[in-house]
């Protein structure tokens, strides 16, 4: 979680920015289950898998444009 990130961030005045992101809708089923190991379900469950890496992969590319957006906001702002 970011909290332990923004504490530490905050005492040493380091600029701290958490952004969240959902790879998933509530109708898709994402069937990895904390009462067993990830392998597991990941050997389980192959198509489901692959479909969750792929949208992290999608994920990730979105997240990083939003932050060369914000930063670029933030260093006109300081400019």
């Amino acid at each position: 979680e970011s909290g332990p990130l923004a504490r530490w961030a905050a005492a040493r005045g380091v600029p701290f920015l958490s952004c969240r992101v959902v790879l998933d809708t509530a109708e898709a089923e994402v069937p990895f289950s904390s009462d067993r190991p990830l392998w597991v379900s990941a050997v389980r469950h192959p198509a489901a898998t692959l479909d969750l890496a792929r949208r992290s992969a999608h994920a990730g590319r979105k997240l990083g444009r939003a932050v060369t957006g914000i930063v670029g906001i933030l260093e006109e702002a300081a400019a």
